[in-house]
């Protein structure tokens, strides 16, 4: 009768290991469950976080692209000033001319 309650008595004790070991590894599998979620979630920020780096190079390009376009017209602007200038030049030595050659013509007759 003792060895018999001395084998259970072993037997509980064994059980009661591997009851715990079984437990001990299931907290491992959901600490392994855990640990990969926390790595899909850093991957996920990581690429939000690309994305954004991504999208302000974006609008920065578009903003240096608007700045290009103003840049652009502006020099049209002076490039057509430039040219009205040189006409406005231009009729004013042909409006300062027309006396001296109606001077000159005067002088031939």
């Amino acid at each position: 009768m003792v060895l018999i309650k001395h084998i259970l008595f072993k037997y509980s004790v064994f059980h009661r290991g591997i009851t715990q070991y079984s437990v001990f590894h299931r907290s491992i599998t959901q600490y392994s469950v855990f640990h990969r979620s926390i790595t899909q979630y850093s991957v996920f920020h990581r690429s939000i976080t690309q994305y954004s780096v991504f999208h302000r190079s974006i609008t920065q390009y578009s903003v240096f692209h608007r700045g290009i376009t103003q840049y652009s017209v502006f020099h049209r602007s002076i490039t057509q000033y430039s040219v009205f200038h040189c006409g406005i030049t231009q009729y004013s030595k042909f409006h300062r001319s027309i006396p001296q050659y109606l001077e000159f013509h005067h002088d031939i007759t």
